[in-house]
């Protein structure tokens, strides 16, 4: 059985297990106790710069710290607009 290295970390995964769409998680973990990414808020501002974090998994990581920096300035004006009482 050939095997695939994650990164630096001594955890080897069997290639035969990883099919297309599945996700690795650790045997030892409840998957129903796994959380979603993010639950809406009831904001509009806020779920609209949270529903870019969907945009990752679609992008090379050299593209995450774009995506990463516009959640942050929307929530930051977001966050400005409520303490400014808007």
């Amino acid at each position: 059985m050939s095997e695939m290295s994650a990164g630096s970390d001594s955890l080897s995964v069997p290639r035969e297990t990883i099919a297309e769409g599945q996700q690795l998680m650790r045997q030892d973990v409840d998957g129903e106790l796994v959380l979603p990414v993010w639950e809406p808020t009831g904001d509009a501002a806020v779920d609209a710069a949270l529903e870019r974090l969907n945009e990752l998994d679609d992008l090379d990581a050299s593209e995450h710290v774009a995506i990463f920096e516009s959640v942050h300035r929307q929530l930051h004006q977001r966050l400005s607009d409520l303490n400014a009482g808007s």
